[in-house]
């Protein structure tokens, strides 16, 4: 009788999985222990490892800071040796502007630091659209330009809106008889130029520094109040020296001042 426990090789060769011997198994343990090492070595005495520097500000915007702070320091000197010589290019008072009606030009601090604050306000207000345009309507507005070269453009286009505003009131002031209300109107564009360019020096360092997006709107807020208060002033400047009525003076603001800043809105957005 045979067995039945006892089964031959050849009986069960047709069942047994064949092995593969091209199969390679690597040794996990073996290959963790080797990165262990590695690593381990890195930071012994000796070792070289690189290290990585990583910027948490923009290149542009932390060199702009350098220039907010010399900016700063020019408007300090000239204010620390002029003071009283500054107000008639910063006020925006309807009556400092109607007390030096009968003077000729408005007794400034000279023709350089009046350049000097005119191409302060150009340089900030430039940069403050800049960063509107990059940090919170997220558009790049040339795309092949790094920011200050994107920033010479912006400073072209306000300037050529600025001379073509100026112009169009000089043009309806010879048209209908009003060269004098034109003349003082340019004043308190010039002086509201010169205000918000220093306003904005504080301002933008400050959010350069922060990067706070709910700052940028409060810089906004405080550059749309201005801009509201210089044509509060137009209107008792046109109301007390012309006795324009209100219907003539919106006219006026829509044509000159409204539609040509909502023209300028939809350009940048």
């Amino acid at each position: 009788m045979n067995d039945t426990l006892s089964i031959t090789v050849s009986d069960t060769a047709g069942y047994m999985p064949s092995a593969d011997s091209s199969l390679i198994v690597s040794d996990t343990v073996r290959h963790a222990a080797d990165t262990v090492s590695a690593g381990i070595s890195s930071f012994m005495p000796g070792s070289v490892r690189e290290i990585m520097p990583v910027a948490f500000y923009n290149q542009e915007d932390q060199s702009f800071l350098f220039v907010l702070i010399a900016l700063a320091l020019i408007v300090s000197i000239i204010w620390y040796y002029i003071p009283e010589r500054l107000t008639n290019i910063f006020s925006l008072s309807a009556k400092t502007i109607l007390k030096k009606s009968g003077e000729k030009g408005m007794g400034g601090p000279g023709i350089a630091v009046t350049v000097f604050f005119l191409i302060n306000s150009l340089i900030t207000a430039s940069y403050f659209l800049l960063y509107v345009v990059k940090h919170l309507l997220h558009k790049s507005v040339f795309t092949d330009l790094n920011d200050w070269l994107t920033m010479a453009y912006i400073a072209a286009g306000l300037i050529v809106f600025s001379i073509v505003k100026i112009f169009l009131v000089r043009v309806s002031g010879f048209m209908f008889g009003t060269g004098d209300m034109a003349q003082k109107q340019q004043y308190i564009y010039f002086n509201s130029y010169n205000a918000i360019g220093v306003i904005l020096i504080p301002l933008l360092f400050i959010l350069l520094i922060i990067e706070s997006t709910g700052w940028l709107y409060f810089i906004l807020t405080i550059m749309a109040g201005m801009f509201i208060y210089r044509w509060v002033q137009i209107v008792v400047i046109g109301i007390r020296q012309l006795r324009f009525n209100s219907f003539h003076l919106i006219l006026y603001l829509c044509t000159l001042e409204i539609i040509p800043l909502l023209i300028l809105l939809k350009i940048f957005m």
